[in-house]
């Protein structure tokens, strides 16, 4: 049996249990660092990355000090075990390839075929021509805060798909003071850091295929957000370390058009090893750029400056797309500035080293 099988098998016979004579307290732990690790190794982390192994050794550290036995949890004990050595193993391996040759590695062979080149052309970036709509900050000057289109409406958004909380919900509680219904899906935390009767939130993570109670797709995930959001002026809004490109790819091409703006942090753009491969990178943002405008582009210093298809990306890039049926005839054209940080709008990730400015293409140029 394949080890997510039996972690599947194991999560259903946990929850079998409840109500019965097993600790309650106990089977809650074990049931939340399983669909947690379950969650992370299978959507969300890309393999032998820090948070999966934090996950497997927690799942671990929570069996083998449980309070409660139950038939088959040594041999499930072993298995996790084992799955953590494998990824302890693919950790080595990877942070090996990136510090041994991080170029080969990371600027794309001629086994991708023309998919990094691909990649970068899909992220042209475009500017406003001028008008009543403007270009917003909303949410912290740090790290957690997202520009948006803002062209009057009030609120912004009435309902905001949301994934990754982490910490920091400002942006999300900022959309909520002003009236727009909020619906975050993060695993990763109990609670949310601030409350407020219009924000809700769920323990799932972002998905390419459902896992109920654990994982969910975005057309899932906006069902339940309009079971109770007017659904007039909808965004969606994605932190989830790479898991955006296969939830975007699995995505309806009409569940996609019902958002009017989109709000990513784009992850491992130059590393096929994490997050997809160029091929999976490229076709999601080529996806996003039928129905969108990427009219918003922000390096995230933290990362690196990486050569892909033979133009240089931020590793990780924040983005807004605007739906197009937002733009008139003439309202953007092709930014011929590039990427370059604006004090308004943008704020520095990592305050040690200098902001990422880029004005080649695809940012200020069209590819040749």
């Amino acid at each position: 049996m394949r080890a997510d099988q039996a972690f599947r098998q194991y999560l259903r016979q946990l929850q079998q249990l409840a109500g019965t004579s097993i600790d309650p307290v106990a089977l809650r732990a074990v049931l939340s660092a399983l669909q947690k690790t379950m969650a992370d190794i299978q959507f969300v982390r890309p393999p032998g990355s820090k948070a999966t192994v934090q996950a497997f050794t927690h799942l671990r550290n929570v069996l083998t000090g449980s309070r409660f036995s139950v038939p088959g949890v040594k041999d499930f004990i072993n298995l996790v075990e084992t799955e953590l050595c494998k990824e302890l193993a693919v950790q080595r391996r990877v942070l090996q390839a990136e510090s041994i040759s991080p170029t080969l590695a990371l600027s794309g062979s001629s086994g991708d075929g023309d998919w990094p080149r691909r990649l970068a052309a899909a992220l042209r970036l475009f500017a406003p021509r001028g008008g009543p709509a403007a270009k917003r900050r909303m949410g912290p000057r740090s790290d957690g805060g997202y520009v948006v289109w803002d062209d009057g409406h009030r609120p912004v958004f009435t309902g905001l798909l949301s994934y990754g909380a982490d910490t920091n919900v400002d942006f999300e509680w900022e959309l909520a003071m002003t009236g727009t219904d909020v619906l975050v899906f993060d695993h990763t935390v109990e609670a949310l850091p601030r409350q407020h009767p219009k924000l809700r939130w769920r323990p799932e993570a972002l998905s390419d295929q459902p896992l109920p109670g654990t994982a969910g797709t975005i057309e899932e995930h906006l069902k339940q957000l309009l079971a109770f959001a007017n659904g007039s002026r909808i965004a969606l809004k994605a932190d989830v370390e790479g898991a955006e490109f296969a939830a975007i790819l699995s995505t309806p091409e009409e569940v996609l058009g019902r958002f009017d703006q989109i709000c990513l942090e784009l992850h491992w753009l130059g590393r096929p090893m994490r997050g997809g491969d160029y091929e999976t990178k490229a076709r999601a943002l080529e996806k996003l750029a039928d129905q969108f405008v990427l009219l918003h582009a922000h390096g995230n210093s933290y990362g690196d400056v990486l050569n892909v298809g033979g133009c240089q990306l931020p590793d990780v890039l924040e983005v807004l797309y605007v739906h197009k049926r937002l733009l008139p005839p003439g309202a953007t054209a092709p930014s011929d500035v590039g990427l370059v940080p604006d004090p308004l709008l943008d704020a520095n990730n990592c305050q040690f080293v200098p902001d990422i400015s880029l004005r080649s293409a695809p940012f200020g140029a069209d590819l040749e």
